[in-house]
């Protein structure tokens, strides 16, 4: 019975990694949302990430290690979903391989410290209106080759003053 959070409990703490893979994959997500923090080293979080709706991870996306790309190619994602991800401060800090700092009301912790997510810009860049991205130039670390593609040339300004960025 996945309901039982002491049976799940027992049997997290036998599983192997197979097993884990399972208990990803049928599980309920209900069941698992009482158990992620505790287990989130044994999860398999390409299978959490299709399974979740994206609403719950959009709320929690620093608290888990999400697979994004998966998430990004998820054909209920929306523009303004990828724009959330995108402006998120700790997303933005982890994908430009930051150190976040720690303060005493921090969620992060080690693990997210090291995480680096390393953003599909071929998949993005198409999503994103170029107001979005003249407005977020100096913020987001935008791959910008694609959008030499779509440019104006009153705009080439941009390329030339980010030539790191493609």
């Amino acid at each position: 019975e996945w309901e039982d959070d002491k049976l799940f409990k027992y049997i997290g703490l036998q599983a192997n990694a197979n097993q884990w893979s399972k208990i990803s994959n049928i599980c309920p997500t209900n069941v698992l949302k009482r158990h992620l923090i505790e287990f989130k080293n044994n999860f398999d979080w390409g299978v959490l990430t299709n399974r979740f709706e994206n609403d719950y991870i959009l709320q929690n996306p620093i608290l888990f290690p999400w697979n994004f790309d998966i998430l990004l190619h998820s054909e209920n994602i929306g523009i303004e979903d990828v724009k959330m991800l995108l402006t998120n401060q700790y997303l933005r800090d982890i994908s430009e391989f930051n150190v976040i700092e720690e303060t005493e009301n921090s969620t992060l912790n080690e693990t997210n410290k090291i995480r680096y997510i390393e953003w599909d810009w071929d998949v993005i860049m198409p999503l994103l209106d170029d107001d979005f991205i003249f407005s977020h130039i100096n913020d987001i670390k935008f791959d910008l080759s694609n959008l030499t593609k779509r440019l104006e040339a009153n705009n080439y300004k941009y390329i030339a003053n980010y030539p790191d960025r493609y």
